[in-house]
């Protein structure tokens, strides 16, 4: 109708560390939403969604993804992901429809086919960040990650990705088939069959002021 509600204003959450906590409250009164949101699973109409990690880190053991993105304005930063396991995304899954900042962050000994530590089909940034020691999985492309939307790189560093089947073939760092903007950038050591650092498969490549250094393709 035209009825509008709001479910959730003005929220903010502090979690200590293995903290397990319990969210109670009527019905109707947003929990499912916020949890929803939280997750990345639902959007809302306005607002931005910030997830600090405070320099603390989740390890998933290799046992499953850390976190799948469907939702807009959302920003994980702070924060170190590790050991992450799966398809499409070792760390993060970014959906077609979801639009993600990544600041200040740690994703490393991440594994996954493809995408070793991300897989984005939408709109996803990395500032100042580390992706170091993600593999690909079997035979697939991207080693930390895989790119079929569109990804801005900027002053982060890249290392030490791979792809680690021997026929797994291409993009150490990054797998590219759509947009990439790479600013003020490190690729270090990063090995594939082909691509060392970067393979870009008919996608828009901007490279600026960056350093591709000792990655190794092995054709």
């Amino acid at each position: 109708g035209d009825n509008q509600v709001t479910a959730l204003k003005s929220v903010s959450m502090n979690f200590r560390n293995s903290e397990f906590v319990s969210i109670l409250g009527q019905s109707g009164c947003g929990k499912t939403t916020m949890l929803n949101i939280i997750g990345g699973l639902d959007q809302y109409t306005s607002g931005d969604l910030i997830i600090n990690g405070n320099g603390h880190t989740i390890d998933a053991c290799g046992k499953t993804r850390i976190f799948e993105n469907y939702g807009r304005n959302i920003t994980i930063k702070n924060i170190t992901l590790k050991n992450g396991y799966g398809n499409q995304g070792g760390a993060i899954h970014n959906d077609a429809y979801g639009e993600l900042t990544i600041i200040n962050s740690i994703l490393t000994k991440n594994e996954a086919s493809p995408g070793g530590a991300v897989f984005n089909r939408g709109n996803l940034t990395i500032m100042s960040s580390t992706l170091t020691s993600n593999t690909v999985k079997g035979v697939s492309d991207g080693g930390a990650i895989h790119n079929l939307g569109k990804l801005a790189i900027i002053k982060s560093t890249l290392s030490n990705n791979q792809l680690n089947c021997s026929r797994s073939t291409s993009g150490g760092a990054i797998c590219n088939r759509n947009e990439l903007i790479i600013l003020d950038s490190t690729f270090t050591e990063n090995i594939a069959k082909t691509g060392g650092a970067i393979y870009n498969d008919n996608g828009e490549l901007i490279i600026i002021k960056s350093f591709l250094m000792a990655n190794r393709a092995k054709n």
